[in-house]
């Protein structure tokens, strides 16, 4: 959701005139959005003996859910950090470039990379639990 809106405004001269980029895109989305739901209801069911105050304060009672946890946030700590050290320095670059995106756009992205930055370990590591 963060990142969807930034990245079509950015892609948006490419989807224009390249139809196969557009069709590709949808597939995609379809694809990630069975699979975020599979994956989603896995997870649930795995985890049904956590009390629920145990994710909102971090607090795991197994030390695989936290060591998971802190490797998400580090992830997602680093890749921000990176990402916007990236811009801050060679930001006059791409001016060009992100002339379409606003800052609040700009801001979604970060945000939306800092989300699935730390999700993408998460459910990698949870995955790998199962096996």
């Amino acid at each position: 959701m963060f990142t969807s809106s930034p990245l079509y405004k950015l892609l948006e001269p490419f989807i224009i005139r390249y139809d196969w980029l557009y069709i590709t895109l949808i597939l995609l989305s379809i694809i990630l959005g069975v699979f975020i739901v599979f994956t989603f209801f896995k997870i649930m069911n795995s985890i049904e003996s956590l009390d629920r105050y145990t994710v909102w304060y971090n607090c795991f009672n197994d030390e695989y859910f936290n060591y998971i946890n802190h490797k998400g946030y580090k992830y997602s700590f680093n890749t921000s950090f990176f990402f916007l050290m990236f811009f801050s320095i060679f930001g006059h670059h791409f001016q060009s470039f992100l002339v379409t995106l606003s800052l609040s756009d700009f801001a979604e992205f970060t945000l939306g990379l800092s989300f699935i930055s730390y999700s993408l370990p998460v459910l990698f590591l949870l995955r790998g639990e199962d096996e």
